[in-house]
């Protein structure tokens, strides 16, 4: 027959950590366990643990989405993804710990610490308020992706003067795509290229897809264009400097 329940009981099991736990908020040295105790008229009884990081992963999975909805400037861009999730081994048993990762990315590097900020205060929150400990970890990751004007300006014209005003296709909205070249951006002026690489009639696919593949023709496309645009900026900036002087 079913349990009836007649009465709980609430029992706090302290658990001293091998090694204080530093987090944003403070350091732990103890971890609670709260067990509840359940009775039925007969006397029989059930016990239940009542902390379980799980339910505190998910409460800090769809809180984080209102970041960008709520604390990012509407004309700003900025992504904050949840990417994976692991968590225990077994159905009927309740996990030890649970570990989140994702991606934070930002147009601007402003963007991208308040979204780190704000992922550390929620997270801080979260853990506090089902009493558990939490930690986040940052990598490097890719920087946003910006191109100089000048730098722009000479691909510009190295395209339509080779390939034709047709073939230069501006992207013309915001990517937040990730991109290594964005580390050399940090520190020379430049500007990043996409060459189309789909065969004559074949599939639109994406690179980061595992049907793609890149027409052969697109390699010496690419050379030349990559030639063609610094023949633009060595004149350029080769007259530049005779203007200035500077020989």
């Amino acid at each position: 027959m079913p349990f009836q329940i007649e009465r709980i009981e609430l029992r706090e099991v302290p658990l001293p950590l091998r090694e204080p736990f530093r987090i944003s908020s403070g350091v732990q040295t103890v971890r609670r366990i709260m067990l509840l105790q359940l009775f039925d008229a007969s006397g029989a009884d059930v016990w239940a643990e009542c902390v379980a990081g799980v339910v505190a992963a998910a409460a800090l999975i769809t809180t984080v989405q209102q970041i960008v909805a709520r604390r990012l400037n509407p004309a700003d861009a900025g992504v904050l993804t949840v990417a994976t999730v692991h968590a225990g081994v077994a159905s009927n048993v309740i996990p030890e710990d649970a570990r989140i990762t994702g991606t934070i990315r930002a147009v601007r590097a402003e963007t991208r610490a308040l979204l780190r900020r704000e992922l550390e205060r929620i997270t801080a929150g979260i853990a506090m308020a089902h009493d558990l400990a939490a930690a986040v970890e940052f990598g490097e990751g890719t920087p946003p992706l910006v191109n100089t004007d000048d730098a722009t300006g000479f691909a510009r014209e190295a395209v339509t003067s080779l390939l034709g005003a047709d073939a230069l296709s501006p992207l013309g909205i915001l990517n937040l795509a990730g991109e290594d070249f964005a580390h050399y951006l940090e520190h020379v002026p430049g500007c990043f290229l996409r060459i189309g690489a789909r065969e004559e009639g074949g599939e639109a696919t994406p690179a980061h897809n595992p049907r793609f593949a890149a027409a052969e023709d697109s390699i010496f496309v690419g050379a030349a264009v990559l030639a063609a645009t610094a023949r633009v900026a060595s004149a350029a900036l080769g007259g530049e400097r005779d203007r200035r002087g500077d020989g």
